[in-house]
C-alpha cells in the first residue's frame, strides 16, 4: 500500500536543500574577497578596479544577445528599465571602495538562480517578484555574516547596492516574458510579505545602530512577531499554487537571519 504524500514535508526538504545552494553561492560571493586581494596584489588596485565593470558588461552582452533572440516578444521598456537599475548600481556604489560594484552583478545573478529554482517548482511567471524579495533578504544574511568577520564590515550601502543588483535581475526577467502575464498574489500573501519585510528591515536597522556593542533583546522582537503569521496564512486557504512554499522560504530567510545576530551577540564577537 503506498503511503500518502506529505506535501509540507516536501515542501520543506524543497525550501532546505534550494536554500543551502542559495547560501553556498553568497558564501562564495564573501570570499571573494580574498581573491580581490589576490587580484589587487598582482595587478595593482587601478587595474583591480576595473573587474566590476567587465564582469558587468560580460553581463550586458549575454542579455543583449539573448534579447536579440527573442526581440519579438520581450518588453524593451522593462529590459531598458533594468539596464538603467543596474547602471545606477554600478555608479552610485560605495565610492571609497569601488570593487563593490561587484554586488550588483553578484545578486542580479543569484536572483536569476532563484527564479528559477522557484520557476521550475510553481511554474514561470509567479516567482519573479519572490525572487528579488529572496535575493535582497540574503543579502541581508550576508551582509551580518559579513559583520562578524575580521577586516569585514555589515553595510546599509551595501545592502541597497545588493538589492539594486536583484531589482536589475527582476526587471529583465519580467521583461524577456513580454505579453506572459503573472497571475496576481492574494492580498493575504501580499500582507505577510510587507509584515516579514518591516519586521527584517527593523533588525537590519537595529543591528547597523548597534554596532560594537551588545544586541538589546528588543530588536529581535519585530521579525519574530512576523513569523507566526506566515505560519497562519500557509495553512489558511492554501489555493494558491506555491503559496506555503513562498511563505516557507521567507520565514526560513528570516529565522535564519535572527539565529545569526543572536549568535554573534551571544558567542561576544565583534560586529562592525
Amino acid at each position: 500500500m503506498t503511503k500518502p504524500t506529505n506535501v509540507a514535508t516536501i515542501e520543506w526538504r524543497w525550501i532546505l536543500a534550494n536554500l543551502s545552494i542559495w547560501l553556498c553561492i553568497i558564501a562564495g560571493y564573501t570570499q571573494g574577497f580574498e581573491l580581490w586581494l589576490l587580484l589587487v596584489a598582482t595587478v595593482g588596485r587601478g587595474t583591480a578596479e576595473i573587474a566590476p565593470i567587465l564582469v558587468s558588461l560580460a553581463l550586458g552582452c549575454s542579455g543583449a544577445v539573448f534579447a536579440w533572440r527573442y526581440w519579438r516578444r520581450i518588453s524593451w521598456i522593462l529590459v531598458a528599465a533594468s539596464f538603467v537599475v543596474f547602471a545606477a548600481g554600478l555608479i552610485f556604489a560605495d565610492p571609497e571602495f569601488p570593487a563593490k560594484r561587484i554586488h550588483v552583478p553578484q545578486y542580479f545573478l543569484l536572483t536569476i538562480v532563484i527564479y528559477w529554482s522557484l520557476r521550475r517548482k510553481i511554474g514561470e511567471g509567479k516567482p519573479v517578484w519572490m525572487a528579488v524579495i529572496f535575493a535582497m533578504m540574503l543579502g541581508g544574511v550576508d551582509e551580518i555574516a559579513q559583520g562578524a568577520l575580521p577586516r569585514r564590515t555589515f553595510g546599509l550601502t551595501d545592502l541597497l547596492t545588493n538589492s539594486i543588483g536583484a531589482l536589475s535581475a527582476g526587471l529583465l526577467i519580467r521583461g524577456m516574458m513580454g505579453r506572459t502575464e503573472t497571475l496576481p498574489s492574494p492580498t493575504a500573501l501580499i500582507m505577510s510579505n510587507v509584515a516579514v519585510g518591516i519586521g527584517y528591515i527593523l533588525l537590519l536597522l537595529g543591528i547597523n545602530a548597534h554596532k560594537g556593542i551588545a544586541f538589546p533583546i528588543w530588536l529581535y522582537l519585530p521579525a519574530l512577531a512576523s513569523l507566526p503569521l506566515l505560519v497562519v496564512e500557509a495553512k489558511r486557504n492554501p489555493v494558491y499554487q506555491g503559496k506555503s512554499l513562498i511563505l516557507g522560504t521567507m520565514g526560513a530567510i528570516c529565522m535564519l537571519s535572527v539565529v545569526l545576530v543572536y549568535g554573534i551577540d551571544a558567542f561576544n564577537l565583534d560586529f562592525q
